[in-house]
């Protein structure tokens, strides 16, 4: 799942809206694994 500063592409592929660095967590009641690029 695409987190803060991320994008999702047509084909799921993610990619970074800002430079920073990048923050892997798993959130919610499903465990669901979010991406986020946090800015320096």
């Amino acid at each position: 799942m695409c987190g803060t500063n991320v994008g999702c592409g047509r084909d799921h592929t993610l990619f970074a809206k800002a430079d920073g660095k990048v923050k892997f967590e798993v959130k919610g009641p499903k465990n669901r694994k979010y991406i986020s690029i946090v800015a320096e």
